[in-house]
């Protein structure tokens, strides 16, 4: 499963911006630009996390916000 995931990322991280100027206007060219960026940013994303150790992956968890709103929600049932 991780190296398919690990495909997915490099796949999404290398995607080229696909314009034709014959029939895509400048407003089509922008939102071809943006999705592709979207992409790139995704794959990156998502090979960082493929990368991190379980440690890592423990720590980044901990210091989200919803491990945080998580913890609190628990404290006041207490």
């Amino acid at each position: 499963m991780k190296r398919r995931l690990r495909v997915l990322a490099l796949w999404l991280s290398e995607t080229n911006t696909k314009y034709d100027g014959i029939y895509n206007g400048a407003v089509e060219r922008k939102i071809s630009e943006a999705i592709a960026e979207t992409k790139k940013e995704i794959g990156d994303m998502l090979l960082e996390v493929l990368d991190l150790s379980v440690d890592g992956v423990t720590e980044n968890l901990e210091d989200t916000d919803y491990a945080k709103e998580q913890e609190r929600i628990v404290n006041l049932r207490k």
